[in-house]
């Protein structure tokens, strides 16, 4: 199980800075693979946490004269050792999913913003200034159509952003209530 920590954590490390929509998608599904990897192996670790608890009991339960003799308490030490790694070992590797997931969803949502960005920049090419008539009523219909479909989700993204996340209203609140004391 440590080896397959190790070699989960080097996928997450060798994965690639995505500089475009499709490789940010091929990574969001790769790393999804990697989520579904690790969601599956967790019984595996609930089941090895649950073993060693049984052998600690049993050794609890052993006649005194057979309980603390110094290859069992060196056995035990090692296993509780493992035991930590693996527990260690399992957070690490789920914060660092959710730290690179996070940044895929938001290069994902990067990476769109520049495709639309790139879609205004030819729809403010296509008009031609040149022409002596334009049809104002036609121009500011194309505009109104295109901030609705592009600039009016990107505003209300950007609004959210002013709002404090549930782990930054905690945060400040932990922050308050140590300033108080």
């Amino acid at each position: 199980m440590l080896e397959w920590l190790e070699e989960t954590n080097k996928k997450i490390d060798s994965q690639q800075r995505p500089s475009d929509k499709t490789q940010v998608e091929l990574l969001l599904n790769e790393h999804l693979i990697i989520r579904n990897d690790i969601e599956s192996r967790e019984p595996e670790f609930v089941q090895i946490y649950k073993d060693v608890a049984e052998i600690e009991e049993r050794e609890r339960n052993l006649p005194k004269n057979q309980q603390n003799t110094t290859t069992n308490i060196g056995n035990m030490e090692k296993i509780a050792q493992t035991i930590t790694d693996l527990k260690d070992g399992l957070s690490q590797l789920q914060n660092k999913w959710q730290n690179r997931n996070s940044y895929l969803i938001l290069a994902a949502q990067t990476t769109a913003f520049w495709a639309d960005c790139a879609h205004a920049d030819i729809w403010l090419k296509s008009i031609d200034l040149d022409d002596a008539e334009i049809d104002a009523k036609k121009a500011l219909n194309d505009l109104e159509q295109f901030e609705s479909n592009i600039v009016a989700p990107w505003n209300n993204k950007f609004e959210n952003l002013k709002t404090l996340t549930k782990f930054e209203e905690l945060e400040s609140a932990k922050i308050q209530d140590q300033q108080n004391k």
